[in-house]
């Protein structure tokens, strides 16, 4: 009788100290969550665009950049227009280099990140080849007010209030 015991109570600890996988075990039921792992980020944030140079008057050609920052999940895409028209998801729409600006435009974009946050779409304008005063506003000439003065390419109002080549 005493050895009946014994042995039952080496088959109750051993099947206590059972390790071996289970079919439950092998399809990942009962498993615990490694907390070393983070889980996704849930993102619900828009990316924010800027271009640089940003929008205004220059001499002469420039290179626009578009930069996106998303500190959530990233960037995924930016896309732009030069021609005012709001812009679209779509691969001939794309950014992906510095943008050549020789004349007067408009530039539209937008980014999107990679849980599909869009931005809002933003505009620069860029007018090329001015100097100084503004020839699409009213310009002055000496005490007189010109309207729509397209002097301004050729000559710019100075801050001593006189019209310099």
């Amino acid at each position: 009788m005493r050895f009946k015991l014994i042995i039952l109570s080496l088959v109750l600890v051993i099947g206590a100290c059972d390790t071996s996988k289970t079919k439950e075990d092998e399809q990942g039921a009962g498993t615990t969550v490694d907390p070393t792992i983070t889980p996704p980020v849930e993102d619900k944030l828009a990316p924010t665009t800027s271009a640089s140079p940003q929008g205004g008057r220059y001499s002469g050609d420039i290179s626009v950049e578009l930069k996106c920052v998303d500190n959530n999940v990233g960037c995924k895409d930016t896309y732009f227009t030069l021609d005012g028209s709001t812009p679209r998801a779509v691969d001939d729409q794309k950014y992906r280099a510095k943008i050549a600006i020789s004349a007067n435009t408009t530039l539209k974009y937008f980014s999107v990140n990679n849980n599909g946050n869009i931005e809002i779409v933003k505009v620069e304008q860029y007018q090329i080849g001015v100097v100084g005063g503004s020839y699409n506003n009213t310009c002055r000439f000496g005490t007189s007010v010109i309207d729509n003065c397209i002097l301004g390419s050729l000559f710019h109002w100075s801050p001593s209030y006189r019209w310099m080549l």
